[in-house]
């Protein structure tokens, strides 16, 4: 490796992660500059990536302001696009999580926030950046390959398991937010969560999966259902780059049965993919899978005699409670009076 140019890669990490606020933006200013100046001389190694992964890393930790953070967030995500080579693209996402993953558990409460929409924003990023590239199939296979080895994987892959749990609950909507996938596309990019749900892994992780995956897709056609019919607005949409994704239930429901019926599954996860299968069912003929969760039973209609029951025992709890108030002023005035 280029001497002179280790020594530039080292000089310029140590300005981002400086204690100067000025020596900092002064190197975030020249960010984009470097990057392609470096790129243009040779590939970036593994080496040059940490060295740069753990600068803006420490730039992020050093910055206070909320709008800065996010802006900062987001100009890191930009520098997936700058690199020659998608395999270059790749290991500066890989580098950045493990680097955040490293640090992770050294993180306090009040700077955790900031760090999980930087991990948000930069595969914001890397999707609209695969989107720019047509969703072309062998990047996508890259791309997936890479996301199976650090994050999407029950395994010990040196990244920290809530950052796993983390990006399950970012996946479909930085997904949707890119868009412009087929529905074959959308499977592709599900089938590695099945895989996993397959295999060994924790039951924290399986949950997050279960959760933030499969039922996120539910809701969202639940929310989009309750809008056609004109029961309820759907807010809190994130505009994105594309058309938005749409979902292969049929597909979704077939790989879970595939799942189900796989010898690497234990029988707890089996028996919790039940529900979740029956959901889908209900979803591909058309009907709201969370209907009888969100309309009551009235099968059996509240007589006039239970209302005045209830009544009278509110009334009779509303009476106790004035008594024990009572109770303990005249308890309270008695110590006042014992201090004194």
């Amino acid at each position: 490796m280029d001497e002179e140019m280790e020594v530039a890669e080292i000089r310029f990490a140590e300005n981002l992660c400086s204690c100067s606020p000025k020596i900092r933006r002064r190197a975030l200013n020249r960010l984009h500059d470097f990057i392609k100046n470096q790129t243009q001389k040779r590939e970036f190694t593994p080496e040059s990536f940490n060295r740069l992964c753990r600068g803006l890393h420490y730039a992020m930790w050093m910055q206070d302001k909320m709008l800065l953070q996010e802006e900062l967030s987001d100009e890191y995500g930009s520098l997936v696009n700058l690199y020659n080579t998608h395999e270059e693209a790749i290991e500066y996402m890989r580098s950045m999580m493990y680097t955040l993953s490293k640090h992770w558990l050294n993180i306090d409460k009040w700077r955790m926030d900031k760090f999980l929409q930087m991990m948000r924003r930069l595969f914001r990023a890397f999707f609209v950046y695969l989107k720019n590239k047509n969703w072309d199939e062998e990047l996508v296979e890259s791309s997936i390959l890479f996301m199976r080895q650090t994050l999407i994987t029950g395994e010990e892959s040196g990244i920290h398991e809530s950052l796993k749990m983390h990006f399950a609950t970012l996946y479909i909507e930085e997904l949707d937010y890119a868009g412009d996938l087929s529905k074959k596309q959308v499977i592709t990019f599900i089938k590695p969560f099945v895989e996993l749900m397959k295999r060994t892994c924790s039951d924290s992780l399986m949950k997050s999966v279960y959760t933030e995956i499969f039922h996120t897709i539910l809701e969202g056609y639940a929310a989009e259902l309750e809008k056609k019919e004109g029961n309820k607005k759907v807010e809190g949409d994130l505009k994105g780059d594309g058309a938005p994704i749409e979902f292969d239930y049929a597909a979704i429901i077939e790989l879970l049965k595939e799942a189900v019926t796989s010898e690497t599954m234990n029988s707890k996860k089996k028996k919790k993919l039940q529900p979740l299968i029956a959901q889908f069912e209900e979803v591909a003929r058309g009907e709201n899978p969370f209907k009888d969760i969100m309309e009551p039973d009235r099968k059996d209609p509240l007589s006039n005699e239970m209302i005045s029951k209830a009544v009278d025992k509110l009334h009779s709890l509303e009476s106790k409670m004035k008594k024990d108030k009572k109770k303990f002023k005249a308890v309270k005035r008695t110590i006042k009076k014992a201090r004194t």
